[in-house]
């Protein structure tokens, strides 16, 4: 099973999430996000396309980094 390959290999096997934490580490990624983009900004980065779809995919790069993409899916 997939998922359960997936919880294994990630930090927080064996470890149970409520909906508050999701959110909460949701939110944060969303935040690294835009502070990322934003220092890309000043230092001369140009994005193309939407620039709520470029946050989300940063967001959910910072997501991935800790395990949490099986949850998205």
């Amino acid at each position: 099973m997939k998922l359960k390959k997936d919880l294994e290999s990630s930090e927080l096997s064996g470890r149970s999430l409520s909906d508050s934490d999701l959110t909460a580490r949701w939110n944060n990624a969303l935040k690294e996000a835009i502070m990322a983009l934003e220092l890309g900004k000043r230092l001369g980065v140009q994005i193309e396309g939407d620039e709520s779809e470029v946050i989300r995919d940063l967001a959910l790069l910072e997501w991935n980094r800790f395990g949490l993409n099986s949850v998205l899916n």
